[in-house]
């Protein structure tokens, strides 16, 4: 009777392990000790509620059990990875991590510009798309420099908000530093193996006869593309409008080029949303917000880049902090 107890209790206890895998070095293509592991449960907030270490094997083994979804996050040299659980997927976890090098550096694919002119201001939205296709996989960080540098106008006041995410999909607010007197930012990003975005928002004023917006960039020869509502007016040499988007109803241009321009805007008008709760249940700024542009592949978009970065354009969650930091200055 004991011995049959012990057993029910052990089987128990084995019933309740908590999800267990293996970290993976995808550079070298070896399991990695010693990588500190986060376990997040979504049905408890998104908070941390268990943290291991990989053992010399590589291995790891949580004793919390996760109710529905969670995620894994490793920490390898300075840089988060991520790693989705669903329900039925607890066990032989395989965590990619990578080794990080500041060489060669990762430029660009392309940007998109979202211009969206109301009654006093003018929301800017800024999407960089970068593809990571080093070989071996390595992750590209340059704490020095920055991932992405880009000219902040001066009417923007140093306000702006920065989102950008990796291979995973999962948003993350980073911030922008200021590194000259002309406006050009930097912002430190991780750029993992695959297709990253980095997003900027930022307000800028409007003038009844016509709105003046730079499109600097010190990555010369950049493909460009700007899309607006089709109420507004873009005036620009060598400005080639390709089409609508449907489901927008956004009026997509091109920069000549891909060169530095200077647009006048005028007109006003917003872009169509989807509304959907955040993931967190509202955060801070409420659930059910309008959180980004939502399309599907036009005609007009052959090439895949600029579609991604028009649809994961940020275009109003920001704004609300935005507009209450502009208000307290």
């Amino acid at each position: 009777m004991t011995r049959l107890l012990a057993l029910s209790l052990v089987a128990v206890a084995l019933s309740a392990a908590g999800p267990s895998g293996v970290v993976m070095n995808q550079t070298t293509g070896q399991p990695e000790s010693q990588v500190l592991i986060t376990l997040i449960s979504f049905a408890d907030g998104m908070d941390p509620i268990e943290e291991v270490f990989s053992d010399s094997e590589g291995r790891f083994e949580f004793q919390r059990e996760v109710r529905g979804a969670g995620m894994l996050r490793a920490e390898h040299q300075a840089v988060g990875y991520s790693q989705v659980l669903r329900p039925g997927q607890m066990t032989n976890v395989e965590l990619g991590i990578y080794e990080s090098q500041a060489t060669p550096a990762v430029v660009p694919t392309g940007r998109v510009i979202v211009l969206e002119p109301g009654e006093s201001e003018m929301i800017v939205n800024e999407s960089y798309l970068y593809e990571n296709k080093t070989s071996p996989p390595t992750t590209f960080r340059d704490e020095d420099r920055g991932t992405l540098r880009f000219y902040l106008p001066e009417a923007a006041k140093g306000i702006v908000q920065v989102e950008a995410s990796g291979p995973a999909r999962m948003p993350l607010k980073a911030s922008a530093e200021k590194v000259d007197a002309q406006g050009l930012h930097q912002v430190d990003f991780a750029i993992k193996p695959g297709e990253n975005r980095i997003s900027l928002s930022y307000l800028l004023p409007v003038s009844e006869e016509g709105t003046e917006f730079s499109g600097r960039s010190p990555y010369p020869g950049i493909t460009t593309r700007i899309a607006a509502p089709t109420s507004v007016e873009l005036e620009a040499e060598g400005l080639q409008q390709l089409g609508t988007e449907p489901s927008t109803q956004a009026a997509i241009y091109e920069a000549a080029n891909g060169d530095d321009f200077n647009l006048v805007v005028r007109g006003a008008g917003r872009l169509a949303r989807s509304e959907q709760p955040s993931a967190a249940g509202g955060g801070e700024f409420g659930a059910g917000a309008p959180t980004e542009i939502s399309i599907e592949p036009a005609p007009i978009a052959e090439d895949r880049w600029w579609v991604m970065a028009l649809a994961g354009a940020v275009l109003l969650v920001g704004f609300l902090y935005l507009l209450g930091a502009r208000e307290k200055k």
